[in-house]
């Protein structure tokens, strides 16, 4: 499965080659050549590049030699990729060359993980665990002094972090399962800081799936810490000016580059911090050939988010508990190819699973009659982010009505006194328009300009009227070009003050909280619902766990603009929100009214040669009409 998905990544970067490009030549702070590249989408990974992928430039025909160099991308900012080359490529290249690029990713992950493959027998008691029988409950030891009072007071949070130090669970992993806005970060620090304080001899390997992620444990454990005994370890390719302050103070480096630890300096620390890819350079069974380690915890943040082969990296510093952390109903691994996220026959052994997500579907992780075993998992349930009217829906479909809203009042309830809420006393606001989808020629990224005047409106008022700041504001739309255009919109209105709203995908608010989250759906095609299943029509919209990171990611206030009718047929997510904004008085803009599905009971009926007999006939006809007037008002609006 890791070469299929390899080969489909290297197929899809062809689609982004470059021919006839210009880049830019200049000096660093550090006075070195560096050239930059503009690269369309880049910013909404299409194509994914990442720091340490590769860029080969061929330089036009006439010049010797034809064979292309390699830059190695330094940094990646908004559209623009920062690249280093060798010497050579700049005596040659000259100022207006056109160039044509084709763009490679690093294969280091890939390569680490079939290696790390090969000592799968080693794990085992951790891949496929089995219930434990050493720990005897009356022995637990309770912590008493927290470093976060308020995990002390948290009876869920207190649990988890009560079982972590007792090791309740080992050798099977201990799972906290934090749902969005819980605590589950502020819980791993704390069982961290408990797990060192009580014996200063442990050694402690923590990782996450991301720079960022590992940065922000790095700053939370410094803050009752020693530096002394703290060491970050980045991948090379990593740029010491994108690191923050305090974390460059405590990361492995010589003077302003990144280097790689050795083994005698690992050891010399009580925790290491890095990412799951490049904890490969901390493990004594890879690096020299130990066969047993002296890593007694392991901490895995976001687990949910990492393919399971790249889980498997840090489990091979052997260590005698390992802690879980994440949430599978949130968004799992990204997996380029199709038949290894979707193919029925792989079962719970698709690469889109997460280790978190395959153990949490077995025997001892299950919760029985609602409640998990305490001596294995943990879900914690008090939900500091948002207001308890917009977790009241993700609330139902996925986390059987447990979180329990506990934010800060002053946050959580900012925005009830907007004067543009349907219903003052819910901060969500469902805004129907009567939009169109369209993409350019065989671009698969769709757009909706009626979606992006909405949304555009809907900042221009918050801004100005609420005085909400543009950082505080996340809009959050599944389609590359409709980012583009909301972007070039609010610049035209609203100036680079806007330049601090984030603009992406699910995928990119994963873990991140805004003030005000505006989803934008984008998809709308009028003509096609009237005589077709919406449902062919949904596209990314039918995911659960994109619906379910989309909403809740607001604290204060929740915008989704759409055409109802479409969202409607997705009765399991989408058509709930709906249901509840339509019931509630939250739904504004075009007229709306539920569509009976008579059409299809109808058809039934003629199937079985029955008389048809519709009580409903009435109502269908004026949403059909109401449907039909829309279409017509949409294309004069185009027209116009």
């Amino acid at each position: 499965m890791l070469w299929i998905d390899e080969i489909e990544r290297e197929v899809n970067l062809q689609y982004y080659h470059l021919d006839g490009v210009d880049i830019e030549v200049n000096e660093d702070e550090h006075g070195e050549l560096m050239a930059t590249l503009h690269v369309p989408g880049v910013a909404e990974k299409h194509p994914a590049i990442l720091a340490g992928d590769s860029v080969f430039v061929r330089l036009p025909s006439d010049q010797q030699p034809s064979w292309p160099y390699e830059g190695i991308v330094h940094d990646v900012r908004n559209e623009t990729l920062h690249l280093g080359f060798g010497e050579e490529f700049f005596l040659l290249y000259a100022a207006g060359m056109k160039l044509n690029v084709q763009f490679w990713f690093c294969r280091s992950t890939y390569i680490r993980c079939h290696k790390v493959l090969q000592h799968y027998q080693k794990v085992l008691p951790i891949l496929f665990p089995k219930p434990s029988t050493k720990f005897d409950e009356a022995n637990l030891v309770s912590v008493d002094n927290y470093f976060d009072k308020n995990v002390g007071k948290n009876r869920m949070q207190k649990q988890a972090v009560e079982a972590i130090v007792n090791r309740v669970s080992a050798p099977a992993p201990y799972i906290i399962f934090g749902p969005p806005g819980t605590g589950k970060t502020s819980t791993m620090l704390e069982a961290i800081k408990q797990v060192y304080t009580r014996n200063k001899n442990d050694k402690i390997l923590v990782c996450g799936p991301s720079n960022a992620s590992c940065d922000i444990l790095t700053e939370g454990l410094l803050k009752h810490i020693p530096a002394s005994k703290v060491l970050r370890v980045n991948a090379l390719s990593r740029q010491c000016s994108g690191i923050p302050q305090n974390v460059k103070n405590v990361s492995s480096r010589q003077a302003d580059l990144i280097s790689i630890p050795n083994m005698d300096m690992v050891r010399s620390y009580n925790i290491v911090i890095t990412t799951y890819s490049s904890a490969y350079h901390v493990l004594p069974l890879i690096r020299e050939n130990e066969s047993k380690s002296w890593f007694s915890n392991l901490f895995l943040d976001e687990c949910g988010y990492a393919m399971e082969p790249e889980a498997f990296i840090p489990l091979l510093a052997l260590p005698k508990m390992v802690v879980l952390a994440g949430d599978p109903l949130q968004l799992g691994p990204v997996v380029s190819n199709v038949y290894l996220r979707e193919n029925p026959f792989l079962k719970n052994f698709r690469l889109d699973i997460s280790l978190l997500a395959r153990l949490m579907d077995g025997e001892m992780y299950k919760a029985k009659g609602g409640q998990f075993n305490r001596l294995y998992i943990t879900k914690l349930v008090e939900n500091y982010r948002s207001h308890a009217r917009i977790l009241e829906v993700p609330n139902e479909l996925f986390y059987d009505n447990q979180l329990e809203a506990k934010g800060d009042e002053r946050i959580i309830n900012s925005m009830l006194k907007w004067d543009k809420l349907p219903n003052a006393k819910i901060p969500i606001v469902f805004h129907g328009v009567n939009g169109r989808e369209e993409r350019r020629a065989n671009n698969p990224s769709y757009f909706n300009v009626f979606e992006v005047a909405q949304v555009v409106e809907y900042v221009k008022q918050l801004i100005e009227e609420m005085n909400v700041k543009p950082g505080d504001i996340g809009i959050v739309t599944p389609y590359r070009d409709q980012m583009k255009k909301i972007r070039q919109d609010l610049l035209s209105k609203l100036g680079k003050v806007t330049n601090a709203l984030l603009i992406g995908t699910p995928e990119a608010f994963q873990g991140d909280e805004r003030l005000v989250v505006i989803v934008s759906t984008v998809r709308a095609n009028p003509e096609r619902l009237i005589t077709s299943t919406a449902r062919a029509q949904l596209g990314f919209l039918s995911n659960p766990k994109r619906f379910n990171v989309a909403i809740t990611r607001a604290q204060a206030l929740l915008i989704v603009v759409g055409f109802p009718w479409l969202l409607e047929d997705d009765k399991s997510n989408w058509g709930k929100l709906l249901k509840f904004c339509h019931e509630n008085g939250c739904y504004k803009g075009i007229p709306y009214k539920p569509i009976i599905e008579v059409e299809r009971i109808e058809k039934k009926f003629i199937e079985l040669r029955i008389p048809a007999v519709d009580p409903m006939k009435k109502q269908r006809q004026e949403a059909s009409s109401s449907i039909r007037s829309n279409v017509n008002t949409s294309a004069a609006h185009k027209r116009s």
